[in-house]
């Protein structure tokens, strides 16, 4: 009797012990976030990010945001840290940004469209971004008074980050930014703006360390990795770049 008893004891702790280290999911549908690719969904991006960043122990079980498959509209979000674990952001689907023609009576870009901000552990994961860059370059190539043009996704003093099997179309201006970070890896990323789009560059990293780049092709109007003042330990490798000007 007394071997059972502890065996089921035993049993008991592992499963408690599995329950408390389980990372907890948040789907931006459950916040409010409708995948037509018209209604905003910032605010729900933002409030599901707010309960992952305030969520976990620090034990590094950590929180997900899961975004489906669908299409979703976001205006210009920073996500800001610091969090109390670490976060993966699972997406699913396809996050489009306004076109020029939607900032009617709205300040514009401020300078940015998703930005993350002093996080550290996150993984980025999957999904598509369509900056609908078009416009803009059409909008300032016909003289007219145009919105700010934004990066499309952007990393400011974000540590131990992963950026994993994204794509990104048609940024209005750089697709990606690293900037003051420190270990991040991005791997199997795809980068696409057409040859002639203005300060389309795929990856920008300045001011960063121990960066590794690899298994991604970049396709855009201008470099295709640039690289700004500060950066150190950067690695590079199995790069298909083309059309565009190369790494510098």
């Amino acid at each position: 009797m007394d071997s059972i008893t502890l065996s089921c004891t035993f049993l008991l702790s592992i499963v408690f012990l599995s329950c408390i280290t389980e990372a907890v999911t948040y789907n931006v549908i459950n916040f409010g976030a409708i995948p037509d690719g018209k209604t905003d969904a910032t605010h729900a991006f933002l409030k599901a990010w707010a309960s992952a960043c305030n969520s976990g122990s620090g034990s590094g079980s950590g929180s997900t945001i899961y975004v489906p498959k669908g299409t979703y509209m976001i205006k210009a979000a920073k996500f800001q840290g610091p969090c109390k674990d670490r976060i993966d952001v699972q997406i699913d689907g396809n996050l489009v940004a306004q076109s020029p023609v939607d900032y009617s009576g709205e300040a514009g870009n401020p300078g940015y469209w998703i930005l993350f901000i002093k996080v550290d552990r996150l993984r980025v994961i999957g999904g598509t971004l369509d900056g609908k860059g078009a416009g803009f370059w059409e909008c300032e190539s016909s003289g007219q008074n145009c919105p700010t043009r934004a990066r499309s996704m952007t990393f400011n003093w974000v540590n131990d980050v992963v950026i994993d099997g994204l794509t990104s179309i048609n940024s209005q201006l750089m697709h990606l930014v690293i900037n003051s970070c420190s270990n991040v890896i991005v791997q199997n990323v795809k980068i696409i703006a057409p040859e002639l789009s203005p300060n389309t560059d795929g990856i920008h990293v300045q001011s960063s360390t121990r960066v590794t780049i690899t298994e991604s092709n970049i396709q855009t109007g201008d470099d295709c990795i640039s690289i700004g003042p500060g950066t150190t330990n950067l690695l590079m490798d199995r790069i298909h770049c083309g059309p565009g000007h190369g790494v510098r």
